[in-house]
């Protein structure tokens, strides 16, 4: 995925230095997009890791109901496997991000190295992304402002907490930029084979990481089949067979090695019912608005020039409309699952605009520059009405201090279980420790009795 050489490299002008020629090779194979993902992955862990101090659910500040859970189950990981406590959890996650607190857990890192690859995740989305747009044939200009607005877009305030969102979001949208490529007239299997091994470890980090491979290989497979008139073995019905086996086999060993006293139902809030219609009319006005325009003017492009939809776009059409149902149906007000497919939504509309197989022009590039640009501001400048989790169009407003970089700037360690203060120390645990003043549900109550209890045998 580097770069082509814009010149002959392996011959550098014999006129100049030694230094100036290895440096003007080193340019030249540069990948811009590597290079972006890598400073954004940078700025992020820098800004989260100042805000840890000494234990880690202790200190860190955006810690939600399940970050507790996560953190926790990575303890007791390690408790299991050495044999020191090998009681049932109360509740039992998917392993991929348990292993990381897992791994954070073992080296001792006090949440170290779940920011890191937190910020990692971060990184990897923005190279997906902007990985596609080259594909796409999009500027470095364009692919600039992408990975700006990918980063900063408003919703991007979620990528603060500790959950499982961040890791499974980077791996699904590095499935669903791949099976595009896959379809791309530049594309191969092995960008298929590559986009199923994401999508699998997508779906072992959160269920709904399997939506947009399930979704897309499924309308592939349906315009394969209504346009040969005939059922054949394609390589996406092949993969789906493989990533159901794998992922159901994976799960049962999960399920049956550890012991546990519960599991989060997948979808057991997902009623036939209209209810969160007003609800995600804000959400949606406040995560896609910006984005309006360009989608509008660029099916309108289409229109008038008669350029059908690929196989590709309507998958992806496809896969970023099934996540809004999904979310439509899902009777629980949390604007953090429409931040989940939002690359993907930057991504289809990467392909809309593009006026044909041959890549983006001068037009389409100049006006996916301007939107992403303007929706990078409007995440780093305005705050949604009633905060980022519940969001409203009508008390929108600017306000950069309470924007999420601002909130992310502004913020501090905490001394949440008054480890500093009682046991004065930020790290030990000792009977003054309060859990129960600062467990602010039963839920987070029982999770941070079981770890205060963990962390005791340590």
């Amino acid at each position: 995925m580097q770069v082509k050489p814009s010149g002959d490299v392996s011959r550098p002008n014999s006129k100049q230095p030694p230094f100036l020629q290895s440096y003007q090779a080193v340019i030249e194979r540069l990948d811009l997009i590597a290079v972006l993902a890598a400073l954004v992955s940078t700025v992020q862990f820098l800004t989260m890791y100042r805000l840890r101090k000494g234990d880690f659910l202790n200190s860190y500040p955006f810690i939600s109901d399940d970050g507790f859970d996560w953190v926790t189950q990575g303890l007791a990981l390690k408790q299991f496997i050495t044999g020191v406590d090998t009681s049932a959890w109360p509740v039992l996650r998917h392993p991929i991000f348990v292993f990381v607190t897992f791994i954070d857990s073992v080296l001792n890192s006090s949440g170290a190295f779940i920011l890191l690859i937190q910020s990692l995740a971060v990184g990897g989305v923005v190279y997906s992304v902007g990985w596609l747009a080259r594909r796409l044939s999009y500027s470095a200009t364009s692919i600039f402002a992408i990975s700006t607005c990918i980063w900063l877009h408003n919703f991007s305030y979620f990528r603060l907490w500790i959950l499982a969102d961040t890791l499974a979001v980077a791996f699904m949208t590095g499935s669903a930029c791949l099976m595009i490529a896959s379809r791309l007239p530049s594309g191969n299997v092995r960008h298929l084979n590559y986009s199923a091994g994401l999508a699998l470890l997508a779906g072992l980090t959160q269920t709904y990481g399997l939506i947009p491979f399930v979704v897309m290989a499924t309308v592939l497979i349906l315009l394969d089949w209504a346009r040969k008139r005939s059922l054949f073995v394609t390589p996406e019905l092949t993969w789906l067979m493989v990533i159901f086996l794998v992922w159901t086999t994976a799960q049962s060993i999960w399920i049956g090695l550890i012991p546990h006293i519960d599991r989060p139902a997948n979808f057991a809030l997902i009623h036939a019912s209209l209810g969160m219609i007003n609800f995600y009319l804000n959400v949606w006005a406040v995560a896609f608005g910006v984005f309006v325009p360009l989608a509008v003017l660029s099916v309108k492009r289409r229109f008038d020039a008669s350029i059908p939809a690929t196989d590709i776009e309507t998958a992806t059409a496809a896969a970023v409309a099934a996540f809004a149902f999904v979310t439509l149906l899902y009777q629980w007000p949390d604007a953090r699952f429409t931040y989940i497919y939002i690359p993907l939504a930057v991504a289809l509309l990467l392909l809309l605009a593009t006026p044909g197989a041959e890549g983006a022009d001068d037009l389409a590039d100049l006006r996916v520059s301007m939107t992403c640009f303007a929706a990078a501001a409007f995440g780093a400048l305005a705050i949604p009405g009633e905060g980022y989790w519940q969001p409203t169009v009508r008390h929108t407003q600017i306000d950069w201090q309470r924007s999420w970089p601002g909130i992310a700037l502004a913020a501090a360690p905490l001394d949440r279980f008054s480890l500093e203060k009682e046991c004065n120390d930020g790290t030990s645990w000792c009977a003054k420790a309060s859990v129960s003043q600062s467990a602010n549900s039963p839920y987070v109550y029982r999770m941070m009795s079981n770890y205060r209890r963990r962390k005791g045998l340590e």
